[in-house]
């Protein structure tokens, strides 16, 4: 059971990583592309775009929280170490959650410094 919530957990954050790349990887760019030079953002793309899928895997995958399956399985020995419906679900909407938070601080995060740079470009390129 907890490798199943485990695959599940990483398969789900993933692909919430993922989705948000698509989906913001547009606006990001231009921003980026604005505040930084192009040759400067070719160079950190690449870890902006890990950093991203890190944090997502890091907040979505809590490996603290499997753990009390674990205990709970092993003090409950009467009961069926199936999780129920309700639980996965619950489980997997933790994960994107927790998943999305991290995602978005750390965009947020980028975001402010890179509206700074480019309030101090546009001010010393006037």
């Amino acid at each position: 059971m907890v490798q199943s919530l485990l695959l599940a957990k990483i398969l789900v954050s993933l692909l919430v990583c993922f989705l948000t790349l698509a989906v913001f990887r547009g606006p990001f760019e231009d921003l980026a592309i604005k505040a930084l030079t192009l040759d400067f953002w070719n160079a950190w793309k690449t870890l902006i775009y890990l950093s991203v899928y890190v944090m997502g895997l890091s907040r979505g995958v809590l490996v603290d929280e499997l753990e009390r399956f674990t205990r709970f399985a092993r003090t409950k020995k009467d009961r069926s170490d199936d999780m129920s419906r309700d639980e996965w679900i619950l489980e997997v909407t933790k994960t994107v959650i927790e998943s999305l938070k991290a995602i978005a601080l750390m965009l947020l995060l980028f975001l402010a410094v890179a509206s700074i740079i480019l309030l101090i470009r546009m001010k010393f390129s006037v």
